[in-house]
């Protein structure tokens, strides 16, 4: 899935949409893609992607270490 550079959604929000159905594959455990890995795959800046990050792990879906 790509970001729409031309949605009315916000970038940050695109991404947690795509974070959160790589997530449900997921086990208790697994590591998600890097902050500057998923800059690089989605063209974002590291702002953008640490605050999907930072939500996801607000609604618990996500936890950082």
């Amino acid at each position: 899935m790509e970001i729409d550079k031309n949605s009315p959604l916000p970038r940050y929000y695109q991404l947690m949409s795509i974070i959160k159905r790589r997530a449900s594959k997921l086990k208790a455990g697994d590591k998600i893609d890097t902050v500057v890995k998923l800059c690089a795959e989605y063209k974002l800046s590291k702002a953008t992607v640490e605050k999907a990050v930072s939500e996801l792990v607000k609604q618990n879906i996500l936890t950082s270490e």
